[in-house]
């Protein structure tokens, strides 16, 4: 059986106003798998994320979803297609509640019997949100944000997830439980590319890894395989 990336990044290449941040990249995720992008600050790794999401253009070369080129449409198609984008920092509506942050993340559902259901898988999934229903976005916690907006991209049913920086400025704990989340959502059927710098836990739960410095992949393969690299050398990946 020949199987098939559910998402393609053939020779993409990035610029930032007049300046190339990504040099002809090549990356591909299978489904139900979780693939790592690690690196440098500014080395492009959150360039790519958005990239695929449609919120920058790319310059040359071509992004596919399922097989069809979804490269420098509109970010709602995406949406539309099945890949959300979780932005670093834990980006929410601080002056909406957390229900009404979870439904503007619903706005694809098409009944209210599914929304009702996905809130219900939600609650399960972040017991917390679930407590501050009624609270204000802006009123949590640094962890509670960055769940709550997992949390909302979840509510569009997503088949692939972007994943920025979720554990960034993280209490311990918070990091830990951030971490089950993304095993959690992979045992559920997701597809996710993970950007992060939490390099140890990263290679320990993701199934590929890419390492990219300046814009260019430098490295490739499997995690455990670079785990067992970076204990010996880790020069591929100081952050």
């Amino acid at each position: 059986m020949i199987y098939k990336p559910i998402l393609s990044i053939n020779n993409v290449t990035i610029f930032y106003q007049d300046i190339k941040v990504v040099h002809a990249v090549n990356i591909s995720i299978m489904a139900n798998e979780i693939v790592a992008i690690i690196g440098k600050n500014g080395a492009g790794k959150s360039s790519i994320l958005a990239a695929i999401a449609n919120m920058i253009p790319i310059k040359s070369g071509e992004i596919l979803f399922k097989g069809r080129v979804i490269s420098n449409s509109k970010p709602q198609d995406s949406v539309k297609s099945g890949i959300v984008l979780v932005p670093e920092g834990g980006a929410v509506f601080p002056d909406m509640t957390v229900l009404d942050n979870l439904l503007v993340g619903g706005y694809t559902l098409k009944s209210d019997k599914n929304i009702n259901q996905k809130l219900e898988y939600l609650f399960a999934l972040f017991p917390s949100l679930k407590e501050r229903i009624k609270q204000s976005a802006g009123t949590l916690s640094g962890g509670e944000r960055q769940m709550l907006s997992i949390g909302r991209a979840l509510m569009s049913d997503p088949e692939l997830i972007l994943l920025d920086q979720p554990s960034l400025g993280l209490q311990p704990l918070f990091v830990k439980r951030m971490f089950e989340v993304i095993q959690t959502l992979k045992s559920i059927g997701k597809s996710i590319l993970l950007v992060e710098q939490n390099v140890n836990m990263t290679l320990q739960i993701s199934d590929r890894s890419y390492v990219i410095d300046n814009g260019k992949i430098i490295f490739e393969g499997k995690s455990r395989e670079l785990l067992d690299i970076s204990k010996k050398d880790n020069s591929y990946f100081k952050l």
